[in-house]
């Protein structure tokens, strides 16, 4: 009975410490990453390709870089590039690169420690034992880790963080062997000590040059985004010009067009006379389209990318429910339930791709940007832009099946789900009213409100809103975010082809 007691004693003391350390560093390799990964974002092919073939591309120019640091991709720049450069873009600072790799070191220098405690403690093995048993399996599942990495989406393993958690496990075990030589031999100690020192010195030399790099790709990407800035600009005065000559051309055209006007004017208002002895059919006191959801952020990461996504998020709902209408074997019931966490991750990584590629970036977007993006990425031949719009015609599109993409001044819904102070721009899909609703979403009074899927939180399926809230608070982007109060009152339609 002793012996047993004993045996679990020891898997609890000094084998479970080591099994836990690895498992946490198991589960954070597991974790997809949403900006990382090596996937081609130059050749059109492979943005509308399926899952499959990216994670092909992702491993065979993972496992090649990882084998040979000299390894050049045969596609002219990978999604990584695109978007942090390989540890060197605009979405990774010096600050943060140092963080990221003090965590490998410190990581590793725990399951070092543990491995320790394991062999000296546990097995009571010499120092020699002790201490290649610590290094070699530390090592060799560093390298297993990266390894496992190839084969997670948005991941990519790296000899440099081999190295990296290397440096912290000599670190670690350096210094549990100098402790144990304190008191026996100072000139051990001092020997060990001193070994340690230096790997700890070398990580910091290697982290303080990743971070340089880092800087100094910043400051050339920053020149080339002032590059662009200046063009645009010239573009722009370009247009200009052409536009006033436009104008003065038009007035010459204005006198014939006036005769013009008043035959039309007659005309119309011959048509109005005749519409006016037609009644009109009332609208249905209730509307809910059964649309898909998603949220902006599937999985629940609100990384700087998913902040930035409603549109992306609203826009792939607006193309999964025309899948649902195109659908001839009406199995609404399937399509509905067909945009899971997974696609709905994978189609707003796309987007976000594709936007980076054609425009230079994936923040806010304007109606006719989005609608844009619908048309040339999805092939949305039926979406159109309507203006100067009112409740009653909003509710009509809903009644003929139409679902609404609307752009919001975000902290002007009052949405409590929302991170305080909420969105300063938003967008979100309209998908239904209901006129005898008294009470919305958050437990206001509301005389009749608007159905919506709302991304940006996880609660916003089927969200209602005050039907004047939500149309006090529609106001497409005017180019700069604090100004979005004073955006045009727009709105993108995805007609019904039913």
């Amino acid at each position: 009975m002793k012996k047993i007691f004993s045996k679990i004693n020891f898997f609890l003391q000094f084998v479970v410490p080591v099994i836990f350390m690895a498992g946490i560093i198991f589960y954070l390799s597991a974790q997809p990453g949403l900006v990382s990964f090596p996937i081609n974002c130059s050749t059109p092919a492979l943005v509308n390709s399926d899952l499959n073939l990216l994670r092909k591309t992702q491993r065979y120019n993972g496992i090649a870089s990882f084998f040979s640091p000299s390894f050049k991709s045969e596609f002219p720049a990978t999604y990584n590039e695109q978007l942090i450069g390989n540890d060197t873009g605009p979405f990774l600072t010096p600050i943060e690169l140092l963080l990221r790799k003090s965590a490998h070191f410190t990581e590793y220098g725990l399951l070092a420690f543990f491995l320790w405690r394991f062999w000296k403690a546990g097995l009571k093995t010499s120092i020699a034992t002790s201490f290649w048993g610590s290094v070699l399996l530390g090592i060799g599942y560093a390298i297993s880790d990266e390894s496992h990495q190839l084969f997670v989406l948005g991941r990519s393993g790296r000899m440099s963080d081999i190295f990296i958690d290397s440096l912290g496990i000599l670190f670690v075990t350096y210094l549990l062997i100098a402790r144990y030589y304190r008191k026996k031999s100072p000139i051990k100690y001092r020997q060990f000590i001193w070994r340690s020192g230096i790997f700890f010195l070398i990580f910091l030399i290697t982290i303080g040059t990743r971070a340089w790099l880092v800087k100094q790709n910043t400051v050339i990407k920053q020149q080339k985004l002032k590059q662009q800035e200046l063009k645009i600009n010239n573009e722009i005065d370009s247009e200009k010009k052409e536009i006033k000559k436009e104008e003065k051309d038009s007035v010459e055209e204005d006198s014939i067009s006036r005769k013009n006007q008043k035959v039309q004017t007659s005309q119309k208002l011959a048509d109005k006379k005749n519409n006016v002895e037609k009644p009109t059919e009332p609208l249905p006191v209730k509307i809910n389209l059964q649309v898909p959801f998603t949220t902006q952020a599937p999985f629940s990461k609100w990384d700087e990318l998913h902040e930035e996504s409603c549109e992306e998020a609203s826009l792939i709902m607006l193309k999964y429910y025309n899948d649902v209408l195109a659908d001839k074997s009406n199995n609404i019931k399937n399509n509905l339930h067909s945009l899971t966490k997974q696609k709905a991750e994978e189609e707003i990584q796309k987007l976000v791709k594709y936007q980076i590629e054609k425009y230079g970036d994936y923040f806010d977007t304007d109606a006719k940007i989005t609608k844009e993006i619908g048309e040339d990425f999805y092939g949305l031949k039926n979406l159109k832009i309507i203006e100067k719009f009112t409740i009653q015609d909003l509710k009509k599109e809903l009644a003929q099946g139409n679902i609404i993409l609307v752009p919001t001044a975000g902290r002007e819904l009052g949405n409590p789900n929302f991170t305080p102070p909420g969105p300063l721009y938003h967008n979100l899909a309209i998908i239904g009213y209901d006129d005898k609703q008294s009470v919305d979403s958050a437990g206001h009074k509301a005389q009749g409100v608007f159905i919506t899927n709302d991304p940006g939180t996880r609660r916003g399926q089927n969200y209602k809103y005050n039907q004047q809230t939500l149309y006090q608070a529609i106001h497409d982007f005017p180019g700069d975010v604090n100004k979005i109060l004073e955006g045009e009152r727009r709105a993108m339609v995805l007609v019904s082809e039913q």
